[in-house]
């Protein structure tokens, strides 16, 4: 029977994720060598089975690298790997990453645009939604979020909106409406002097461009978005299933 926490919850997750926190952090630097396993285990007052399954992990992710015969050692360098594909928010995202993340508003206001208005299924003089925000983790800009929502589903959307809540996690709760699949469009470009601003990069720096139509789950487009995203510290991979993943590269400057 496996140890856990709260519901349902493997402990050895826990801990996992509290000593990458230590490494993403630098509380543990560079090839720091980590307590050993007998170590842990009174640290974390679990069983050694416990313990290997959260170095695993870690091992697994690049957070940490075993010598045999000298002990585990931190990995800053690690990149962390999470699905693109998929509704997920950044929110959810960054949570899985362990991560610290903020969403900071720069504009949100009502607009028309004919183009958006035919990808969403909508007369062309219709108002909509439009959120712009700059996502960050570890405290740092990762990307720029666009996004354009129909107005006539979302009422009061604008003032609703908050740096504290997801965009999806606000729809879910204050409008009932779930985001059920997307599908993306991705490009790579050279970020304009906003971008570069923005997301704190040079001008020769590439970005991924990501187009985004999500979709309720009454399979009603409801939302259009464009995400610039640093190609500094994201990497985009394809796989043989034609699914792709975004993995953070705590490392880059």
């Amino acid at each position: 029977m496996s140890e856990t926490i709260g519901v349902m919850k493997p402990l050895y997750q826990k801990i996992y994720s509290e000593i990458k926190q230590t490494i993403i952090n630098g509380t543990l630097s560079q090839s720091e060598k980590l307590p050993s396993e007998n170590e842990l285990c009174q640290i974390y007052n679990v069983s050694r089975i416990t313990i290997r399954k959260a170095l695993d992990l870690l091992t697994e992710e690049g957070w940490v690298i075993k010598i045999q015969g000298k002990g585990s050692f931190a990995n800053p360098d690690a990149k962390v790997r999470s699905k693109m594909v998929g509704p997920a928010s950044f929110s959810d995202f960054a949570s899985a990453q362990g991560s610290t993340h903020k969403s900071i508003i720069l504009k949100r206001e009502i607009v028309r645009d004919k183009n958006i208005a035919e990808k969403l299924g909508i007369n062309h003089n219709e108002d909509l939604l439009f959120i712009k925000r700059v996502l960050t983790l570890n405290e740092e800009p990762l990307m720029i979020d666009q996004a354009w929502l129909p107005a006539k589903f979302f009422p009061n959307l604008l003032t609703e909106v908050s740096e504290k809540m997801s965009l999806y996690k606000t729809l879910a709760t204050r409008y009932n409406t779930l985001v059920e699949h997307s599908q993306k469009e991705l490009n790579v470009s050279l970020p304009n002097d906003e971008q570069q601003q923005l997301l704190h990069i040079e001008a020769t720096t590439p970005v991924f461009v990501v187009n985004k139509v999500a979709a309720n789950q009454s399979d009603i487009p409801i939302e259009i978005s464009e995400m610039i995203v640093r190609g500094d510290k994201m990497t985009y991979l394809i796989s043989d299933s034609v699914q792709g993943q975004f993995k953070f590269n705590e490392s880059s400057n």
